[in-house]
């Protein structure tokens, strides 16, 4: 009976410290969860005020590519009007 207290005395011993650590490790967890939470409010904030400005400029650069490649036509456009007639013509 003695073998059979000290047996159940030590595995309540055990797991006392087992239960401290696991308490220990779920503040830390606590602490980081925290963390994180805050910095993805900050990312989130972030973004919601970087994405209008990437939204401009993505339709920003839409338009100015337009209008660079308006420019190049019109430019082979004059091009083509300036440029000399490759065909000869023979006066008999």
């Amino acid at each position: 009976m003695n073998e059979l207290l000290r047996t159940a005395v030590c595995l309540l011993t055990k797991v006392s410290k087992e239960k401290a650590l696991a308490s220990e490790e779920e503040k830390k967890v606590q602490v980081i969860n925290a963390d994180v939470a805050k910095k993805q409010k900050a990312c989130q904030e972030d973004l919601a005020k970087a994405e209008p400005a990437l939204i401009a400029a993505k339709n920003a650069l839409g338009t100015l590519n337009k209008v660079i490649d308006l420019v190049f036509l019109t430019c082979g456009q004059w091009r083509g009007l300036n440029s000399p007639s490759l065909t000869r013509i023979s006066i008999e």
